[in-house]
């Protein structure tokens, strides 16, 4: 198979998955992954948090997704390492199921010139029944961030609204072309070209707060990003969305490719209801592993969406 590569920025420095210890006092790091950024790994190897310390702890402590755009800050317990690997924001979101915390995913990056790129968190205002503004973070984007202070999403309304209204991870391409995302305008002023919704669901059903990523096809957050879904009879995990601005054949797979439980990745998160990051493709179905190696990516993670007592989607990041 030979495939045509491009040069693009890469986003994620590292992702981490931090869950609580046997005597639920701490968060520990369950799994995680760093490119280029070995000294915050040998510091992040010796760490552990308490509720409200760091990112990890503080979003434990507020159970809705928290983002630090400076990571610089004392708040940021590693911040002296993130400095030194040129990590320069991040955001951290909560995994329930049910009413049972589990987990914290980290997602932090490096940004430079050509980076346009955003986290944004939408929490639930239950008064006003809707969505508003939490903290956010906006790489070159500031005419983009000064929009978006002012805007609120109803029940349904543009991507944030509609993954509340579903329950349901949604990605979408071409953003500045799309009827569903309100702030077109502003993405093709400021080159995002798409973006990924994914509700923060606590006990069956209930919405805490929304997590959007929207970033350019020459700075992506992730090469590709992948959402699966089950189908019918919960056989089987089937790949039903896909972007792929780092690895374009890898779209091609969408509703060509299914695993089962415990298989790869997908499989893996499906059974253990726990989001994952692993290096290699070697647990992968051959469809998969075979591109993805072939565009030279190296890990993937999965963050499962639990809603009503089950797994409704896995969201899968391939870099």
């Amino acid at each position: 198979m030979e495939v045509a590569t491009t040069k693009r920025t890469r986003l994620l420095r590292a992702v981490e998955v931090w869950t609580p210890t046997t005597n639920g006092l701490q968060l520990e790091r369950s799994s995680a992954v760093y490119a280029e950024a070995d000294t915050f790994e040998t510091v992040s190897n010796k760490t552990r948090f308490h509720m409200g310390s760091g990112l990890p702890g503080l979003v434990w402590k507020a159970g809705v997704p928290v983002v630090f755009n400076d990571l610089a800050t004392t708040d940021f317990v590693r911040h002296e390492a993130a400095s030194k690997d040129e990590l320069t924001a991040g955001i951290g979101v909560p995994i329930f199921d049910g009413e049972q915390f589990v987990a914290v995913l980290l997602f932090l990056c490096h940004t430079s010139d050509i980076s346009a790129a955003a986290f944004e968190s939408w929490i639930l205002d239950e008064t006003r029944h809707e969505l508003t503004p939490g903290t956010g973070f906006y790489a070159n984007l500031d005419r983009f961030r000064r929009m978006t202070q002012y805007l609120r999403f109803p029940y349904g309304a543009g991507l944030p609204g509609d993954a509340w209204q579903s329950r349901m991870p949604r990605l979408l391409d071409r953003l500045a072309d799309s009827t569903d995302f309100l702030r077109a305008s502003g993405a093709d002023a400021e080159g995002l070209d798409f973006g990924l919704a994914v509700p923060v669901i606590r006990n069956r059903e209930d919405i805490r707060s929304v997590v959007l990523l929207l970033s350019a096809n020459r700075s992506p957050v992730s090469q590709v990003i992948q959402i699966w879904t089950p189908n019918e009879d919960r056989s089987a995990f089937n790949l039903t969305s896909t972007v792929a601005p780092g690895a374009g054949l890898m779209a091609d797979l969408c509703h060509e490719i299914s695993c089962a439980p415990g298989e790869g990745l997908v499989g893996t998160v499906w059974n253990n209801r726990m989001p994952l990051v692993q290096t290699g493709f070697d647990s992968e179905p051959e469809s998969l592993a075979l591109p993805a190696k072939e565009y030279g990516l190296t890990w993937s993670a999965g963050w499962p969406v639990i809603a009503y007592g089950q797994v409704q989607a896995v969201c899968v990041f391939i870099d």
